[in-house]
């Protein structure tokens, strides 16, 4: 009974994902936030959310994000539970995009990836603007320019997703 909820796929998928997070992980808080290109980081742990999400349905993606934006937050020390809350929710409707909408094809992830990119900037600046009183056009301008530096990290994401997961439809 439980040799057909578990298999050995879903085992190597799930080994494989974890260590997809840890390095994306490792990456963004240990190399990519010191580096600053105009004073501006990327973030692009948004495209490997959308990836696993897209690949693996709904639910993959949404567990996925948790999991995700769970370490992330406790990575970060000015988040308490933004990306634990928004993760989630990127992953699980990356994974309804791709099942009612969009197929799985590079071009249909680059634009899902680019719009929630943009909306985990935009939730991020707005905190800065409502409880900071920051200028909007200034943190928007960071914000978009934080959404262009994560631009070519979505090949790194897509790609390795695909190869490892099982896709039954494009």
């Amino acid at each position: 009974m439980l040799a057909d909820v578990i298999s050995i796929e879903k085992v190597k998928r799930a080994v494989f994902y974890a260590l997809l997070m840890a390095a994306a992980h490792m990456g963004q808080t240990l190399m990519f936030s010191r580096i600053s290109i105009i004073g501006v980081r990327p973030m692009f742990i948004p495209v490997f959310v959308v990836a696993v999400g897209i690949f693996e349905g709904g639910l993959g993606g949404g567990i996925y994000g948790l999991f995700t934006g769970l370490f992330l937050d406790m990575a970060f020390a000015e988040t308490t539970v933004l990306f634990t809350m928004l993760f989630p929710l990127i992953g699980f409707f990356s994974g309804m995009f791709s099942y009612f909408f969009i197929n799985k094809r590079f071009f249909s992830y680059v634009c899902i990836s680019l719009v929630f990119l943009v909306l985990t900037a935009v939730i991020q600046a707005a905190g800065l603007v409502f409880f900071w009183g920051a200028d909007p056009l200034k943190v928007l301008s960071v914000a978009g320019m934080q959404v262009l530096l994560s631009v070519p990290f979505m090949p790194a994401a897509y790609f390795p997703v695909k190869k490892q997961a099982v896709v039954k439809d494009e």
